[in-house]
Formats: structure tokens, C-alpha cells, sequence
């Protein structure tokens, strides 16, 4: 952090100087414009100002033997804010390739092919981040997890409907788009100061709402993972064990969306008990240790998600 005095002219105009370095890293010189916002919290966000902005470009060379690599930028390039993005091969693409490639398009929200040759695929981000919203994406990466578990109590309730749990396992593909859409967008808005003004959000915030959303696709994987291990033990496991189990996970729910609305509404209270609960669980494993050790292992994923709910309700104190 730097440091700087203000002065006054003659005619009472205040005014300091700006920093050297970054004058030359964005070209400002004499009579260059500059944007500048001023925030309720007295944050006053000073920038170069641009009529438009070029959408940025990436090109990949791609080898043959190392399929790997390239589906790694491309998700890599994507999550850097990356508009367009270029895969270039000395050879024909084959159709495994293509098809690999195209997979992994179709799991990021946003993306489309608009060039494609025999050994070049021309990919770019559609979407413009000013009409997406931070707080929507992750209010609907929440909603996502959240009715994954409770997919999960219905799923015990109608006799381990297969079906149910299945679906639970398939809507993480969904989750972890939008997962991917948060991340990408939260990164763009640190480096474009106009949506950090747009969207109401400060640097700090930006961080931990990431953190968050981190925990929230966390849950998300957990919950998939409960899911397969109940289809696989319930005929294990005894009416009894099942009840308890599942008291104890709507329990979990109720912790895990109360952190969750203490994020959205900025509001720590919301997350009042949450800390409790975990204590509750983490008190009540050893004994159920004893007695079974199939409910054991399913109770674990409760643990790790009454963690998660833990780690959100921090944030939220931590913030607001």
C-alpha cells in the first residue's frame, strides 16, 4: 500500500499524484481519461478509462500424445476469463479428440465453437459478465447442493428409490457448471473495477464468496458420493439406523442453509447454532461407531458436510 499527501492549488483544488508504475504499465500520460467511482464505504476506485474493451485471446498448440493438456487450458483458460480461445494442431484432429474437446466445452456455461477446421477449433465465451450476477450463480449452486440432500432423505423415505438417487448423482454435473460460471466471473470482476462498482462487491468479498462457493461445490461432491454409498449399503442396514440417520441429516440440511442465508443476506446471525450442530455430530459418531460400522461410514459424509456448513458460517461472521 502506498502513500500519498494531498495538496491544494490557489484556488482550494485538492490533488495528489499517481503512482509511476502504474501510470506506465496502463499508458497514462498527459491527457490521458480516467474513470473514477466513489463508493458509500468511501472506497474511491480510480481507473483507465476504455470506450470498449478488446475481448482477450488465447492460443494453444496442441500435441497429439497429450490430449490432457489441452482439455486442462482450455478449462484453465476459461476460469482466467479468457473470451476466446484457440486450439491449434499441426495435424488433423481426430474424431476422439473432437469429441473429448466438445465434451468439455459442454461442461462450461458460456462457451461455443464458432471456428472449426481440420486441425484447429476456434472456441468463445458468449455471454456478457455484466448481465450475470455473483449472487444469483451462487444462490442457485446452493439451491442445487441443498435439494441434493434433501433428494437424498426422499430417496430413504420411498424404500432407496434408486431413481432418486441417481438423479442426485447427475445434478453434480449441473452444480459444478455453475460452480466453474462463479469462479470465472468473480475473476473478471477483480480485474474489470466497473463490475466490482456494478455488483456492489469489494475485492475481500470477492474472496469470500469464492471460499464459499468452494465449500458449496464441496457439499455438492459429498452429497453425490452419500448417495452412491447408500444405493450400495442399504440392504446393510437396519429400519432403525435409517431413522436415525436420516434425523440427523435433516439436522445437517437446516445447519447448512442457514449458512448459506447468512451469506446471501450478509447477515451472521442467520448462521446462529450452526457451530452447535457440528458439535453435535462430531459427539455422536463414536458412540454410533461402536454399534454399526456401515451407518459409520455414511454418517462420516454428514461430518464432512456439517464441516462445510461450519467453514460458510465463518465467512459470513468473518464479513458481515
Amino acid at each position: 500500500m502506498e502513500i500519498r499527501k494531498v495538496q491544494e492549488t490557489g484556488k482550494g483544488t485538492l490533488f495528489t499524484t499517481l503512482p509511476k508504475e502504474w501510470c506506465r504499465k496502463h499508458s497514462i500520460t498527459k491527457g490521458s481519461i480516467l474513470s473514477i467511482e466513489v463508493k458509500d464505504d468511501g472506497l474511491l476506485l480510480l481507473y483507465p478509462f476504455t470506450k470498449e474493451e478488446k475481448p482477450s485471446e488465447i492460443t494453444f498448440p496442441y500435441e497429439h500424445d497429450k490430449l490432457y493438456e489441452v482439455i486442462d487450458n482450455i478449462i484453465g483458460a476459461y476460469l482466467l476469463g479468457y473470451n476466446v480461445i484457440e486450439i491449434n494442431s499441426k495435424n488433423s484432429l481426430n474424431i476422439e479428440e473432437r469429441d473429448r474437446i466438445r465434451d468439455t466445452i459442454s461442461k462450461l456455461v458460456g462457451l461455443e465453437i464458432i471456428e472449426e477446421t481440420l486441425n484447429k477449433i476456434k472456441i468463445k465465451f458468449i455471454l456478457d459478465p455484466s448481465e450475470l450476477s455473483p449472487d444469483t450463480i451462487f444462490s442457485r449452486i446452493s439451491f442445487i447442493s441443498e435439494s441434493m440432500m434433501r433428494d437424498v432423505i426422499k430417496a430413504i423415505e420411498y424404500n432407496f428409490d434408486n431413481r432418486i438417487l441417481e438423479s442426485v448423482v447427475k445434478r453434480e454435473n449441473e452444480l459444478d457448471r455453475q460452480y466453474f460460471l462463479l469462479i470465472r466471473l468473480l475473476r473478471t470482476i477483480l480485474v474489470r473495477p466497473k463490475l466490482s462498482v456494478q455488483y456492489s462487491i469489494s475485492p475481500i468479498e470477492i474472496m469470500d464468496r469464492r471460499m464459499a462457493a468452494y465449500f458449496v461445490e464441496v457439499v455438492g461432491d459429498l452429497t453425490a458420493n452419500l448417495s452412491e454409498e447408500i444405493g450400495k449399503a442399504f440392504t446393510l442396514l437396519k429400519e432403525s439406523d435409517m431413522t436415525r440417520f436420516r434425523g440427523l441429516m435433516v439436522g445437517v440440511i437446516e445447519m447448512y442453509h442457514k449458512s448459506i442465508t447468512a451469506v446471501l443476506k450478509k447477515d451472521r446471525r442467520y448462521a446462529q447454532g450452526v457451530s452447535d450442530g457440528y458439535e453435535k455430530i462430531s459427539k455422536v459418531l463414536p458412540q454410533i461407531q461402536k454399534e454399526d460400522v456401515h451407518l459409520i461410514n455414511l454418517l462420516d459424509y454428514l461430518l464432512k458436510v456439517s464441516k462445510a456448513a461450519v467453514d460458510i458460517a465463518d465467512l459470513a461472521s468473518a464479513l458481515y
